[in-house]
């Protein structure tokens, strides 16, 4: 489901979750209760990346879980979006996901950049009448995001002096 993005193992997987269980997740981190029944779950950069600060902070699960759920995360098969505009060295946590219909593409990512001083979680959702074009907009943002947050001191002294 995670590391291949595989919305038929995500099916399978939440026929056999508790609903209530599941909507409490949503509720107790202040996200508005999904429709469960439709195709598409509406959410907002803000609410997706709250999943990714739960899991960098350990907040609302154990450091053990928390640590599991980003190892996962690590190993997404996806390597375009946030992942290529980020050097192959600096590990990064992301998950991505698809929605819409011809004429009319949703593009959304989110991940934590472990860079090495100064770890940083990203998320970029996109719009379009291309899907495969959309991709390539998550990845500039990426590169833009990286050389202002995910390098040392260096850079920073850089930025502060602009």
């Amino acid at each position: 489901m995670i590391v291949h993005s595989d919305n038929k193992a995500t099916a399978l997987l939440s026929s056999y979750l508790d609903r209530d269980i599941l909507k409490s997740v949503f509720t107790d981190l202040g996200i508005p209760e999904p429709d469960f029944n439709a195709n598409d779950i509406a959410i907002t950069a803000r609410n997706f990346s709250r999943f990714f600060r739960v899991i960098f902070n350990s907040s609302s699960m154990s450091s053990f879980d928390s640590e599991f759920c980003a190892e996962l995360l690590s190993k997404t098969d996806f390597t375009q979006g946030i992942r290529s505009g980020v050097p192959s060295e600096i590990p990064i946590a992301h998950k991505f996901g698809e929605a819409g219909s011809p004429g009319s593409y949703f593009f959304s990512e989110s991940a934590i950049i472990y860079s090495s001083d100064n770890p940083y979680l990203l998320t970029v959702m996109t719009q379009g009448k291309d899907l495969s074009r959309l991709p390539a907009v998550v990845t500039d943002f990426s590169r833009l995001a990286y050389k202002y947050l995910g390098r040392s001191e260096e850079h920073t002294s850089e930025l502060q002096s602009r």
